[in-house]
């Protein structure tokens, strides 16, 4: 019984032994080089990642802009483009010892070109392509040559088959492992039902980098063997699933976490917040200058350095503002990318926790003076009307905040991800590009005669009690020119009562008597023309009249904009000195302290009072809905050029004493004068302001 336990045991053992063994010579004899291969493929890896950005907040802390991850595709040239390789190794074989392929490195490259246009149709389509014989009736010698290469080192050349066919030998190419960065950039175009060649385009324009002479020798070298392209955004979780769990059929193809800019409230506010991308050639080189470093550009290897350079690097995936309120507060908006120290294996995956971590840094979020739900609701109201083009600006007097922005056509980040769309918008003369409010200027029509009231009176070229018969005509000899048609005529009116009633002929006297350069003036000091320095890069000064004084008093043949007509509303309501324009938290604007006699600006707010308690007034009509307001407002019709459609205003402010809001309404390309189009839009707005914020605007 002893016996027959020992020699149990002792075949356990020599079984073991013998498994040991072969186990050992196939690791050692057959498989040696694919560990060795993964264990050289083994390495310490610094990984650096892009900021999380700032986020901009209303009045009220609802999110306007913030930054939103997903899973971005990424491709590397060196990764997913063995084929130049693979042609510059065999021609070191072919050189000199081949008179019948005397070929270099661009004839071989040239060639494997040719076979891989021949079976492009089949990428991404086809599971398993077919060797495809490439090179034929190469003599012995060579023939022998690459196919000792290609045993020893088939790392080096990635489908590549050599095979003896008697008297001489055929180089055969397998297109599943030569070709299988474009297979998988095809096979991922399948999967996200696009167009075919919309990735590959983006391979070709890479590449075509690389070939570039005119580039720095180094740039392009970064281009090839370090730079992540862009590739897709918004990878969705299926394919990225596939990816990752099999990305040796996926070469090339990188996947990371990066933050795209998202703006909750959609394309409402998108001209005033802008747009995020990709950081531009001209960001780079403006980095450059500052000397900033492009982290993941330097070959670091201690994270210290790093960590030294955090504060003042960039990440090339960052997301950098291009327009708007995103490209002004990029300083504050932007962090700090981090980084993280791995260990990768040879399917470049992770192995373990980062052996250390520097986090990015967020930037800091930025709080606007604008309130998003009265913003909205404005813009709610102006489609509800059929209105497709206007703005309307609503500013609190107490500190010159903008809690009210509204701007149509509404366009948002979606314009700037879909190419058919930006190139039809780009072409339209529509202004989709511009915030209607700072950006977009246009003739202010009648509502510029308060200005030509107050440049009037402080000039002296007129009394608060002189007064002018309109007869309908400036001059009777000239019986189609400089007409008034916004009142009954033969009626005797003051200055006050002309700005009630818009009256055309009457402030085209006052153009006559104060001239341009007069009413320029006045107007500078009111802050037209110029930036309100409320901190938006893309705030259009507008253009000055520089002839025709008749036209300029009554507001026709130079623009200005929504918010420099709301700033004349808000300068009137004080009275003259008037706080700056707030939309930024931190940033005010200029403050309006014009050399104008208050007793002018009663006078002129006489007549916006008038406009909506007198019988006719321009905003008098109870259909309208102001009279039950303690509101000062002034109307204007701007006739468009070769068109029957107006630009309709309305400027003013309320309640007249103690004013708490001033307001621009400016409804364009419609049918309907300033009265008509804007009044109603008033009134619903007031009532607005009295629920939501509890001010007592009635009379």
């Amino acid at each position: 019984m002893q016996r027959v336990r020992i020699l149990f045991i002792a075949t356990l053992l020599i079984l073991l032994a013998a498994g040991i063994g072969s186990r050992l010579v196939v690791l050692q004899g057959l498989e040696w080089r694919e560990h060795a291969l993964r264990a050289s493929s083994m390495h310490r890896s610094i990984r650096y990642f892009p900021a999380p950005r700032g986020r901009i907040l209303d009045s009220r802390g609802i999110v306007l802009a913030c930054d939103v991850p997903v899973v971005r595709a990424s491709f590397l040239l060196s990764e997913l483009e063995p084929v130049r390789w693979v042609a510059r190794r065999l021609a070191k074989k072919f050189h000199g010892a081949s008179s019948k392929f005397p070929w270099d490195e661009m004839a071989l490259w040239n060639s494997l070109q040719g076979a891989r246009s021949s079976l492009r149709h089949q990428f991404g389509l086809v599971e398993e392509m077919a060797n495809h014989p490439w090179l034929r009736k190469l003599d012995q010698k060579i023939g022998q040559e690459i196919a000792r290469a290609v045993r020893l080192r088939p790392e080096d050349y990635p489908g590549v088959v050599v095979t003896d066919e008697g008297p001489d030998f055929t180089i055969y190419i397998d297109p599943n492992l030569l070709f299988a960065g474009e297979i998988g950039v095809r096979r991922m175009e399948r999967e996200l039902d696009l167009e075919r060649g919309t990735l590959w385009d983006k391979v070709e324009q890479a590449y075509a980098l690389v070939q570039d002479p005119e580039r720095d020798i180094h740039e392009r070298e970064w281009i090839f063997r370090h730079q992540r392209h862009p590739l897709q955004d918004e990878v969705p979780a299926q394919l990225v699933v596939k990816i990752s769990t099999d990305p040796e059929s996926w070469p090339g193809i990188h996947l990371e976490e990066v933050r795209n800019r998202a703006h909750p409230g959609g394309s409402f506010l998108g001209q005033l917040l802008g747009h995020t991308g990709l950081p531009s050639q001209a960001v780079l080189d403006r980095w450059e200058q500052r000397e900033e470093p492009v982290i993941d550009r330097l070959v670091l290897r201690d994270i210290r350095v790093f960590e030294v350079l955090q504060e003042f690097s960039h990440h090339s995936a960052d997301q950098v503002g291009r327009s708007g309120l995103e490209s002004v507060l990029e300083q504050r908006l932007r962090g700090q990318p981090g980084a993280e120290v791995r260990i990768l294996d040879h399917l470049r995956r992770s192995v373990g926790d980062p052996l250390h971590v520097a986090q990015a840094r967020a930037g800091d979020d930025v709080k606007l003076s604008v309130d998003f739900e009265l913003s909205r609701w404005c813009q709610d109201l102006l489609v509800s009307r059929n209105i497709a083009f206007g703005a309307v600006v609503i500013l609190d007097i107490d500190d010159g905040s903008a809690i009210g922005w509204t701007s149509l056509p509404a366009q948002g980040m979606e314009v700037y991800r879909d190419r058919d769309l930006y190139e039809q918008r780009s072409q339209s003369k529509s202004g989709w590009f511009h915030d209607r409010v700072s950006a977009w200027a246009i003739d202010p029509g009648s509502t510029f005669k308060t200005v030509v009231a107050l440049a009037a009176l402080q000039a002296g070229v007129v009394t608060a009690d002189e007064k002018i018969i309109c007869n309908g005509i400036l001059d009777p000899s000239q019986p189609n020119r400089n007409r008034c048609n916004n009142h009954p005529r033969g009626i005797e009116m003051n200055i006050s009562t002309a700005l009630a009633r818009s009256c055309n002929v009457f402030f085209y006297t006052m153009g006559q008597r104060l001239g341009v350069e007069g009413i320029v003036s006045c107007g500078e000091e009111l802050g037209l023309w110029r930036s309100s320095g409320c901190g938006i890069a893309s705030e259009s000064a507008g253009i000055r009249p520089v002839t025709n004084p008749t036209g300029t008093g009554i507001g026709r043949g130079f623009t200005t904009t929504p918010l420099q007509m709301a700033r004349i509303a808000l300068t009137i309501a004080c009275r003259g000195q008037a706080p700056g324009i707030r939309i930024i938290d931190g940033i005010i604007g200029e403050s309006t302290a014009p050399d104008i006699d208050q007793k002018h600006f009663e006078t002129v707010i006489d007549g916006m009072v008038s406009a909506v308690r007198d019988r006719g007034g321009t905003a008098f009509k109870p259909s309208y809905g102001l009279t039950p307001y303690d509101v000062a407002v002034k109307t204007g019709t701007a006739k468009r050029a070769q068109s029957q459609l107006n630009d309709a205003w309305l400027i003013g402010f309320a309640p007249v004493i103690q004013p708490k809001v001033a307001f621009a309404i400016s409804v364009q390309q419609v049918a309907l004068g300033g009265g008509e189009a804007c009044a109603p839009i008033l009134s619903e707005i007031l009532n607005r302001l009295e629920q939501q914020r509890g001010w007592d605007l009635s009379r």
